[in-house]
């Protein structure tokens, strides 16, 4: 049995929504199922903690006795890869257990979502793939979503500081005063990303350079503006 891809109207958005459901109810009567989906190659970057978000339905397993196969059961894998356009067999083994989804009596036959954190670890790679495993039910996924964090690029007090991907816990980052800037003191300007994506607690500082005023955020020139009377000659 193999995971189908169709389309419903989603009454949200007022358009036509894909997703992914697999049913092999009637097949666990004499055996246990094994169906595998898996993603395409997401580009992570330089992250460091993954979110992944899915949004998906299991059934519920109505017959025990007639369909002793029937699992409520999804499990989520992942492995990392440098190849854009891998298509190698999932047999079980190339890819590292993530999480069971979380069913209970209450969730069965309903919508939910789960966010599973993932940490991504070395030999870096570029890109990492998802995969979900169903063992004999009905499971519909609506949707995935890999994302990470970071703190966005920004500029403080004539000090830029570059994007910085979210770690674990909270990174110091060093700043670089403008061209028209330089150091207050010895001491290299450093701000704090935080676990949220948010930046904080800003130490150092940067001044305009001589004949540079700070004005809105920068530093501003003198503009310097020649008399009517006067006449440039190019020599040369």
């Amino acid at each position: 049995m193999q995971w189908a891809k169709e389309e419903d109207l989603d009454l949200t958005y007022i358009k036509l929504a894909q997703y992914f459901h697999v049913c092999s109810f009637r097949e666990t009567r004499s055996r246990s199922q094994n169906n595998w989906l898996r993603s395409p190659v997401f580009n992570i970057s330089d992250a460091v903690v993954l979110d992944v978000k899915i949004e998906y339905i299991v059934s519920m397993c109505s017959n025990k006795s007639s369909y002793p196969y029937c699992a409520e059961n999804v499990t989520m894998y992942y492995r990392f890869t440098d190849d854009r356009n891998e298509n190698d067999p999932i047999n079980g083994t190339n890819y590292q257990l993530s999480t069971h989804l979380p069913l209970d009596s209450s969730t069965l036959d309903r919508k939910q979502t789960v966010v599973v954190k993932i940490n991504v670890t070395s030999p870096r790679k570029r890109g990492m793939i998802i995969a979900l495993r169903d063992t004999g039910g009905c499971t519909t996924l609506y949707r995935l979503i890999v994302r990470y964090t970071y703190c966005p690029s920004t500029i403080r007090d004539l000090i830029t500081f570059p994007k910085t991907v979210v770690r674990n816990s909270v990174v110091s980052v060093k700043g670089q005063c403008q061209a028209t800037a330089a150091l207050q003191s010895s001491s290299q300007p450093e701000m704090l990303c935080l676990t949220n994506g948010k930046w904080s607690t800003l130490s150092g500082s940067c001044i305009c350079n001589a004949g540079f005023s700070y004005k809105s955020g920068v530093c501003k020139g003198k503009n310097y503006v020649l008399p009517r009377y006067y006449t440039v000659v190019n020599y040369g």
